[in-house]
């Protein structure tokens, strides 16, 4: 199964899109997880107090950030997110679950691939 799933983020075509300045790529992917840490948070409030459109808005957003970093496995979680049109529901959970487990996978990729820059931890 897990061969079948896109790259969990493409460093190449990021670097490319940025023009391969190693500052600006390190800020940008710190910046993602900071807020996409936020975010998941946020939507763990809105599934608490079942407040769907809080929940839709916040998987859109982190959605976009995560395409914006090539985060293609993360974008795919925000998708199915999307599609949850009640709260609280089951597959919330899941999906949110989900999320939070890519985002700490993404996390030591993004440490591991900035090496001696700056970690990406959240503050």
């Amino acid at each position: 199964m897990e061969a079948s799933l896109p790259q969990r983020i493409d460093f190449l075509k990021l670097a490319i899109n940025l023009g391969g300045n190693k500052s600006t790529i390190a800020h940008m992917l710190e910046l993602f997880i900071q807020t996409t840490t936020y975010s998941l948070e946020k939507m763990e409030k809105a599934g608490h107090d079942n407040n769907v459109i809080l929940w839709l808005q916040t998987a859109h957003q982190i959605k976009g950030a995560a395409k914006n970093i090539t985060a293609r496995r993360l974008a795919i979680l925000c998708e199915e997110a999307e599609t949850i049109r009640s709260l609280p529901h089951q597959q919330s959970a899941n999906v949110l679950y989900n999320m939070h487990k890519e985002l700490a996978l993404l996390r030591e990729e993004i440490e591991e691939y900035l090496g001696d820059s700056k970690p990406a931890t959240p503050q």
